[in-house]
């Protein structure tokens, strides 16, 4: 895989591992400090909360555990299993002042797989031509672009995504953007 796509992913997940690293530290500091206050006169009230506190800490990890993916999986989505990424949601987001003043915008790609997991990639203004060419190569059955209409056929045929919207007339590839 190219160097360039290479720390584009490195560069682009970052936000995802940091959280992944906040979320077991947290784990560990509550849990561990927990552990380190039971003694015999609240036993059992501390043993209640370390319950309460690994039943949310679980919830949390399981609504939230496709952003738990390592960077390692991503790199072997592209390398070995391109054809399992079958959505690419480009999304800019402006930065205003006063609401009106648009003072600077910043690009992210959101990736979606069969499986329902999906990842936000922060792309900078000047990889986005990076990141299309090498979607182009890696990925090029991928839809590309973003309507509610796509999204509602992602929730209702994930498996078949890519065909339902051929049927629709909805599929975008990278290929339909020409020189993007």
């Amino acid at each position: 895989m190219e160097e360039a796509f290479l720390r584009l992913l490195r560069k682009g997940t970052i936000t995802n591992r940091v959280q992944t690293y906040v979320f077991y530290t947290l784990v560990i500091l509550v849990i561990g400090g927990n552990l380190v206050l039971i003694n015999k006169d609240n036993y059992e009230q501390n043993l209640s909360f370390i319950l309460v506190i690994a039943i949310v800490f679980g919830l949390y990890y399981w609504f939230n555990r496709y952003r738990f993916k390592p960077l390692s999986f991503w790199i072997e989505l592209f390398e070995h299993h391109p054809e399992d990424l079958i959505w690419v949601k480009p999304i800019t987001t402006n930065h205003n002042a006063l609401l009106v003043i648009t003072y600077s915008k910043s690009y992210q790609f959101q990736l979606y797989l069969k499986d329902g997991t999906n990842i936000k990639i922060d792309c900078p203004e000047s990889s986005k031509k990076t990141f299309y060419r090498l979607l182009r190569e890696h990925a090029p059955h991928a839809h590309v672009g973003y309507s509610r209409a796509i999204q509602k056929v992602y929730r209702k045929h994930r498996e078949r995504f890519l065909q339902r919207l051929n049927e629709k007339g909805l599929l975008r590839t990278v290929k339909d953007y020409g020189s993007l």
